[in-house]
């Protein structure tokens, strides 16, 4: 997948940059602490299966935006199983199609679940991107939690053939090195995704161990892997926990 188009601007970010934001939070989304900028990640709970329908507020209050859905895998802690027999299919397809309503460059995000057999995963996964991706333009993230590395979750791969970005989460290791050389740190998902021919998408957050200096290390990191056509897009959750010299440094910055 190309990364993201991003708007011509005298300064800010050189890729394409957004903001996660709660499906619940969507109406109060203009005070939030850091605005959107091209990309808005909507985190759908996926507590039940009509979130993905058009009975969902939120597809309407985020309609002409580029926006990243993202959703768990196992929607109503349904059995992976039943995703992959295909008894969802319709709930997929419908969720595509909603994503590309408006014509822009949409992402459905699915989350794979943590503590379920990678086998399983990728079958389900599988069938929920092929039901997804029936509406052209609409691209699939696969999305990874926080601390899998490549190695323990290769299994859980559906195919180069159904994933568009390779999601991943910033792990909240104490050091940057850790962070980015570490086992399953960014350079092994950055090297693993190169070798399927997919861009990360990094998703992070502004909590209480993110201070200044580590909000301009992930700027540096992000700005360099754009460059080298390793990254598709950010986005950024702040917290309750956001620090003020964090928060002040990303607006700077963003």
């Amino acid at each position: 997948m190309r990364s993201f188009a991003r708007r011509d601007r005298s300064s800010g970010p050189t890729w394409a940059s957004g903001v996660r934001i709660e499906a619940a939070d969507l109406p109060r989304a203009a005070v939030q602490l850091v605005r959107p900028r091209d990309v808005v990640e909507v985190a759908l709970p996926g507590d039940r299966w009509d979130e993905l329908s058009s009975s969902n507020r939120a597809f309407d209050l985020v309609r002409g935006r580029r926006v990243v859905w993202s959703v768990p895998l196992d929607v109503q802690r349904t059995p992976l199983e039943e995703i992959a027999s295909g008894r969802h299919d319709d709930a997929w397809t419908a969720l595509g199609q909603l994503a590309a309503r408006d014509g822009g460059q949409s992402v459905v995000r699915i989350v794979l679940p943590a503590g379920q057999e990678a086998e399983r995963c990728a079958a389900a996964f599988r069938r929920a991107a092929v039901a997804v991706r029936r509406t052209p333009g609409v691209a699939v993230e696969w999305a990874v939690r926080e601390g899998a590395s490549p190695e323990v979750v290769a299994a859980a791969w559906p195919g180069d053939d159904v994933v568009d970005v390779v999601g991943v989460p910033l792990s909240r290791k104490p050091s940057w090195a850790a962070q980015v050389a570490g086992p399953g740190g960014l350079a092994d998902w950055s090297t693993w995704a190169r070798a399927h021919r997919r861009r990360l998408a990094l998703h992070w957050e502004l909590d209480e161990a993110v201070d200044a200096e580590r909000v301009e290390r992930v700027a540096d990191w992000l700005d360099v892997s754009a460059r080298t056509s390793v990254l598709a897009y950010d986005s950024v959750a702040p917290t309750s926990e956001t620090r003020s010299d964090a928060l002040a440094t990303y607006r700077e910055l963003w």
